[in-house]
């Protein structure tokens, strides 16, 4: 089984105006053909890109990740991790605040106004972030970690995620017994 993986990274301003509202990545693949990730920042009713990337702190940031493949086979996409940096490489980053955790887990939801919303579709994920900001006031990265084979983004368990609580591990891989969260050779954790 080919797990794909897809880092994008957003930097939300809240007081310069930013022209990148999309980011995608392809990845080829034999049975599959080329995979294409896409994550954007949309209008607050989904039906076009956010005509902005400036926010008031609170209010809330409709985004969309989407998946697909020339091979038109359906494909579901899973977010497993999103953070917000004050830097766009987390490894200089004075400051990681975790948004989505352990394996899908809106942690975020707990403590404000964000959650998943209903699927359209299974190659779409749609989630609304309250805005933030830090306590210095950086400027805000988020680092989104979409994949295709994961746990949860069920919109009734976006504040209830048992999973916020304690450590969730994903099942075993039939094919060779290896944990499925190990990432192939070549491909970075976040």
């Amino acid at each position: 089984m080919v797990r794909f993986i897809f880092h994008s990274v957003f930097e939300l301003v809240f007081h310069r105006a930013v022209s990148k509202m999309t980011a995608f990545s392809a990845v080829e693949d034999e049975n599959e053909g080329l995979v294409t990730f896409n994550m954007e920042l949309m209008n607050s009713d989904f039906s076009a890109p956010a005509p902005s990337m400036r926010f008031q702190l609170g209010s809330i940031i409709p985004f969309r990740a989407t998946v697909e493949s020339q091979s038109h086979r359906p494909l579901k996409i899973y977010m497993e991790r999103c953070v917000a940096a004050t830097d766009a490489n987390i490894s200089r980053a004075a400051q990681v605040h975790p948004i989505i955790a352990n394996i899908g887990c809106l942690i975020e939801s707990k403590s404000a106004n964000s959650s998943f919303l209903p699927r359209r579709r299974p190659a779409e994920i749609r989630l609304y972030l309250q805005a933030f900001k830090f306590d210095l006031g950086q400027n805000i990265f988020l680092h989104f970690l979409e994949v295709l084979d994961l746990l949860l983004d069920d919109p009734s368990q976006s504040n209830l995620c048992s999973c916020c609580e304690f450590t969730c591990y994903r099942r075993m891989e039939s094919t060779n017994g290896m944990p499925s969260n190990v990432l192939p050779s070549g491909v970075s954790d976040l």
